[in-house]
């Protein structure tokens, strides 16, 4: 059999991505796509900017709202304290209520855009880069595995999160 038949044979029975995944296209894991390095790593810092004023409007709010809760809940114990002889009287547990309602401090994921500035930097012999649909997502749509709980936590205390998440069509329903 000549050479030609058997690549046409192996063609044939080789499986088809139109066979296995819907619509013929190729899964996600598959794809990849070719960018200039130099637009990747400009957008990189782009998004790195815009994940630092977040987290920096986030964490100023957030400073902000428990140095009030802390003066409340002083204002109370003082005010609890004059009210009350008796120590069994005495019930913190309210207080620290009011505390824990402001949920957790922002975190920094700034790492993650070095990381990835820096693998770039490094990649100097190359002027494209091939990237993957995740890589892709995560340093040209900004859309790392940890993005949506990043933008959670900060649109409690940053418009621009709850702008973000809404941009992504994820709704938040306002606490009270």
């Amino acid at each position: 059999m000549s050479e030609l038949f058997k690549k046409l044979r192996q063609d044939r029975d080789e499986p088809r991505y139109a066979t296995r995944y819907s619509r013929g296209t190729v899964p996600d894991r598959d794809r990849t796509v070719t960018i200039d390095r130099d637009e990747v790593l400009k957008k990189l810092r782009s998004n790195r900017e815009t994940h630092i004023e977040i987290l920096q409007e986030a964490r100023s709010n957030y400073e902000k709202n428990l140095r009030l809760a802390i003066a409340v809940v002083g204002e109370r114990l003082c005010e609890i304290a004059a009210k009350s002889q008796d120590v069994s009287d005495f019930e913190i547990y309210p207080i620290l209520d009011d505390i824990e309602n402001l949920g957790r401090l922002p975190r920094s994921r700034t790492s993650s855009y070095d990381e990835m500035i820096a693998m770039l930097e490094v990649e100097f012999t190359n002027p494209v880069v091939t990237m993957t649909v995740r890589e892709f997502r995560a340093c040209w749509l900004d859309q790392w595995h940890w993005s949506t709980n990043f933008l959670v936590t900060c649109s409690r205390y940053c418009s621009k999160a709850e702008e973000l998440l809404q941009a992504e069509g994820l709704y938040l329903r306002k606490r009270e």
